[in-house]
């Protein structure tokens, strides 16, 4: 068992959870989420993070699965130069790749993009809405495997870019 937990919890399309704890298993498999507030003591050998979790970045690109942009609004940040022109809140942002150097990289690129842009707004485009087209889960609840991943650089309160923006794996 693996216990995770920041100080936001990106858990649906639009909600999220503060004082909670991820649960995996093995397999990273949520086995449950545990509410720290409805707890005695703090939850034993939990890694905390600074910053939000959420769902894994999925890239349609990188398996084979790009949408129709005339019903789905698409771009993909390896190849495009200016994304502002075609963002939308509906839009999925593709990093041509799941590597996080690679991401890491991109992120950095386009920073003066991503900096207009909250951490829902951002964080739905690259992680939920493509687990959506591709109904993989983007949900952080007991029974799925989402691939959880931690963002940093977001002013927890605010929830606007504050610095540059990254991602880690866990």
């Amino acid at each position: 068992m693996k216990r995770v937990s920041s100080q936001l919890i990106y858990s649906s399309p639009d909600s999220f959870l503060k004082k909670t704890v991820i649960e995996t298993d093995e397999y990273q498999h949520i086995v449950r989420l545990i509410s720290l507030s409805d707890e005695q003591s703090e939850t034993a050998q939990t890694l905390f993070f600074n910053g939000i979790i959420s769902p894994g970045i999925i890239s349609l690109s990188l398996r084979g699965a790009l949408p129709n942009c005339a019903e789905q609004p698409y771009v993909n940040l390896s190849v495009s130069e200016n994304p502002e022109t075609i963002f939308s809140n509906r839009c999925i942002i593709d990093f041509g790749t799941e590597d996080q150097t690679v991401i890491n990289k991109l992120l950095r690129k386009h920073e003066l993009f991503f900096s207009k842009h909250t951490a829902s707004e951002i964080i739905r485009a690259c992680c939920i809405l493509p687990a959506i087209y591709t109904n993989q889960p983007c949900h952080i609840e007991p029974g799925t495997a989402p691939g959880l991943m931690l963002w940093t650089g977001f002013d927890l309160t605010s929830l606007k870019t504050h610095s540059s923006i990254s991602i880690k794996y866990l």
